[in-house]
């Protein structure tokens, strides 16, 4: 009778090694697994930011940096896409890990030095770039360059170099889309609306469904007084977007422009019935209002424009709309407390338009820098007076006024380590006028102005 075979014993060292074998080729499968999905998607954040889309590679990098963390490639092109959005403090966060964990030197460089453009510092780096644009560089670095300089010239209001930098960027890349809406800002600011509009419809022309050139084509025909115009780009925008709850206040805005009154309660009553953040809500409720005023239901149009004013204090508009409602409804004490916050409102909006136009032609003007830092603090526009007196220090860092205001204002913020850093400064400038202290040159109606701005949230209270 056959018997089966009898199996041969298979030796303890022989199972050892088997396992080990498949220890090797599983850890190698892991981290060349690891490393080629970092690579794929490293890949496509860089196609991405090639495309302009930096909040999509910023979503896509965040998603991969959680789950291969602390490797440099990720977070130097993180560093990339913040920057791009102008975070650039998480930025340079960024950029120090990648430099601790042994990226390329070289792009660390470039990259620290667009850091400095982009916060208007351009006395060490300017000449560097135009020098490299001019001599030729990759045109992912020349995009670079090119989003560095304009934002930086922007934000420093040196308007000149900024449009013939986008210029330039535009004619180099005549599809690119953030040059056109950078310029189109410009224009606006400098009340060259047509300009403005002749971007945007550029823009439309390549991406019909680019939402913001759709909105912002909206906002400069109204602004241009041309509510038939704008009420068709809203129109095409909501159908687009319908998510997105701009447009369909845009609608209600210039229907009521039309004198459709009804049809604007109905679009407006609509919106204010979603979820939205507080800008948003506080546009909606000034619209509602205004109609409400036209319509002749004051006491309803004070009901709307009231919670308007506490989500938007420092807005003209709303304090003007307000004002009439209610002397229209015989109020006429509370009427005359919005209607002067509403001219104190507009009168600092025309100094900074002012400051703006002058810095256009003297930008290195300091003290222009640090009026506006004092206005906008004393509207309670915090993160924008901060701004403004830090450009003021990247032209002049021994400037006394700027130093004591960020002192006071970090003491406020409760960071006081950065309040005695300016403290200190200011003790060690050169420049110790009286003259110069912000306690002596700030405007009194500064302090009119918050009185006057509590004195209208408490009357605005039912």
């Amino acid at each position: 009778m056959l018997k089966p075979p009898v199996p041969g014993k298979i030796s303890k060292h022989f199972l050892v090694a088997c396992g080990a074998l498949l220890l090797v080729i599983g850890v190698v499968y892991f981290v060349f697994r690891s490393h080629l999905t970092v690579a794929v998607e490293v890949s496509a954040a860089r196609r991405e930011l090639g495309d302009g889309n930096a909040s999509e590679a910023l979503r896509r990098l965040e998603s991969l940096n959680a789950r291969y963390s602390q490797q440099s490639q990720i977070l130097y092109w993180l560093a990339v896409a913040q920057r791009r959005l102008d975070n650039l403090s998480s930025a340079e966060a960024h950029l120090a890990q990648a430099e601790l964990l042994g990226w390329n030197q070289d792009d660390i460089a470039l990259q620290r030095a667009l850091l400095a453009c982009r916060a208007g510092q351009f006395s060490q780096v300017e000449q560097l770039f135009r020098t490299s644009l001019v001599n030729g560089v990759p045109d992912e670095v020349a995009v670079d360059i090119y989003d560095a300089m304009s934002t930086g010239y922007v934000a420093s209001f040196r308007w000149r170099d900024a449009l013939e930098c986008l210029d330039y960027w535009s004619e180099w890349q005549p599809k690119a889309v953030k040059p056109r809406l950078l310029r189109a800002a410009i224009f606006h600011r400098m009340q060259r609306g047509e300009s403005a509009i002749s971007d945007y419809r550029a823009i439309l022309s390549t991406d019909p469904t680019h939402a913001e050139a759709r909105l912002k084509l909206g906002d400069s025909l109204v602004d241009l007084h041309r509510p038939e115009d704008a009420i068709a780009e809203y129109r095409i925008g909501f159908e687009q977007h319908p998510e997105e709850f701009a447009f369909k206040i845009g609608i209600a805005r210039c229907q009521r422009l039309l004198g459709e009154l009804t049809e604007a309660k109905t679009a407006i009553d609509e919106v204010l019935k979603e979820r939205l953040n507080s800008p948003v809500r506080a546009e909606a409720l000034l619209i509602a209002g205004e109609i409400q005023l036209d319509a002749g239901g004051y006491e309803e149009s004070i009901r709307y424009l009231d919670s308007a004013a506490r989500l938007t204090p420092q807005e003209p508009r709303v304090h003007r709309s307000l004002a009439m409602a209610l002397r229209l409804s015989g109020n006429s004490a509370r009427g005359k407390v919005h209607q002067e916050l509403s001219e104190k409102l507009a009168k600092d909006s025309r100094r900074l338009s002012e400051i703006v136009d002058m810095l256009r032609a003297s930008p290195d003007r300091v003290d222009l820098r640090h009026e506006a830092g004092q206005i906008m603090a004393a509207n309670a526009f915090h993160g924008e007076a901060l701004g403004w007196w830090k450009s003021a220090l990247t032209i002049d860092p021994k400037h006394r006024p700027s130093h004591l205001a960020l002192a006071e204002e970090y003491r406020r913020l409760g960071i006081p380590q950065s309040a005695e850093l300016h403290r200190q400064l200011a003790l060690k400038s050169a420049d110790d006028s009286a003259t110069d202290d912000p306690a002596t040159t700030s405007d009194p109606s500064d302090s009119k102005l918050s009185n006057s701005a509590n004195e209208a949230q408490h009357a605005a209270r039912p």
